[in-house]
Order: structure tokens, then C-alpha cells, then sequence
């Protein structure tokens, strides 16, 4: 992965270069988008698997599972093409997920454990025609993302159906963001193309969070994540 950022970092780094050297900014080449994107749970949960695992060794329970959502989001953001490299930008995003919840020993211990996360990124999108409709769509991205974890246990004492909530708590955290992205994008008219692709993307380390009332642990998780996308350019 340091490899990836590295690669990414020296991309933009030096389109952002031949942007500046740019003289004849128009705004009306400023090109608007927006996409819906699909994130799988991917390596989310790994980290509390293995604290799931330990805890089972050491004789804690006799068995638990782990049920994963995948993340949903949107962005929106705009583009201004850079002459022989790319259209290069900014994009606001939200994701709601991946979310999880615990049984332990057959019993739902954890009803829900929330992630979500807001992104700044600055994109690089390249286009490479392959007929009059369609076109390869490639795309990197980088920036920060701010993410919430927000853990809400339930009685393992009382009937799962009566969903009694004992405890909450959250943490916030936030780091480096990046993401790959390839797909296909189609002239639906002059002024709007339709893209749909996949992405491959990784988000900030989250720590553990720490139950200070019940004196318990959290795994937290490094997310690492395939996804899908369909959107929109103006």
C-alpha cells in the first residue's frame, strides 16, 4: 500500500504542477459530477474477528458471529481538464457503513457497531475514447476522511426481540484516504455522460474504542475495500 499512496501522491503532485502552469483558465470548461458508490465490508471487520478469535481461545465463549452491511455513499464534485493529463478536481462525500453486529453464543450481544465517514478528495479522471458513446473512464483519488464508530451493545440477559440497549459509545477519527477507480462512461447527450466502473479503496486507521463503564474493548479496523459506482458528468 505504501507504494500505491506513493504512486498516487507524485501523480498529483505533478498534475497539480502542470495545472498551475496552466494560463488560459476558462470557467466554462469546469466540468460538475456526482456518483453513488457501493463499498463491500472488505477487511472492516477483520481486526475485531481476531479479537473474537483470541477471546474464544482463552475460554470467554463457545462460539460468535459476525454479520457485516457493506458502505453506501455519494459524492459530488467538480473536474477542469489539464492538457495532456487529466481533468483534475475536488469531490465532497459521505458514506454511511460498513456496519456490523455480534452474537455471541448464539445470543446478539453487540446490536449495532456504526461507521461512517465524510471525504475530501482531490480526483484525476482520464477518459480514452473507444467509440462515439463510449469511452474507458480511469480515475485516482486522495485526500482526508473523517470517520465516526459508534457501538451499541444490548442485554445478552434479555430476549434479543425487546432490542434493550445498555450501552453507547463513540469515537471519531481520521487520516489518509485513496482510492483507484476504472469503468466505462457513456455520451447520454451532448452535455451529460453516464459512468458506471468499480473502485478499489483504502481509509484512515481506526483505533480501538474503549468502554470506560464497562471496561471493555472494541477492536477498531483498517478498511480496505472494493466497491462499484454509477454517476453522472455535466
Amino acid at each position: 500500500m505504501k507504494i500505491v499512496k506513493a504512486l498516487l501522491v507524485s501523480m498529483f503532485v505533478l498534475s497539480i504542477a502542470n495545472s498551475a502552469s496552466a494560463m488560459n483558465f476558462d470557467v466554462k470548461n469546469i466540468k460538475a459530477f456526482g456518483s453513488l458508490d457501493l463499498f463491500t465490508v472488505g477487511t472492516a471487520n477483520n481486526r475485531f474477528d481476531q479479537q473474537l478469535k483470541d477471546s474464544k481461545k482463552a475460554g470467554d465463549m463457545s462460539s460468535y458471529k459476525i454479520a457485516g452491511d457493506p458502505g453506501y455513499g455519494f459524492r459530488i464534485g467538480a473536474l477542469y481538464p489539464v492538457e495532456k493529463v487529466a481533468d483534475i478536481g475536488l469531490s465532497w462525500g459521505y458514506i454511511s457503513g460498513p456496519h456490523a453486529d455480534l452474537k455471541i453464543d448464539g445470543v446478539k450481544y453487540i446490536d449495532d457497531i456504526n461507521r461512517r465517514f465524510f471525504r475530501l478528495l482531490v480526483e484525476a479522471q482520464k477518459t480514452v475514447e473507444i467509440d462515439s458513446k463510449f469511452s474507458f473512464l480511469g480515475g485516482a483519488g486522495l485526500g482526508m476522511a473523517w470517520g465516526k464508530q459508534e457501538v451499541v451493545y444490548v442485554s445478552k440477559y434479555a430476549p434479543v426481540s425487546n432490542g434493550i440497549i445498555v450501552d453507547t459509545f463513540d469515537q471519531n477519527f481520521s487520516g489518509f484516504t485513496w482510492e483507484l477507480s476504472a469503468g466505462v462512461t457513456y455520451k447520454a447527450t451532448e452535455k451529460m455522460n453516464v459512468d458506471l466502473g468499480v473502485r478499489y479503496a483504502g481509509f484512515p486507521h481506526a483505533p480501538n474504542l474503549h468502554d470506560v463503564d464497562n471496561n471493555s474493548e472494541v477492536a477498531g479496523m483498517d478498511w480496505r475495500s472494493f466497491g462499484i459506482f454509477t454517476g453522472v458528468h455535466f
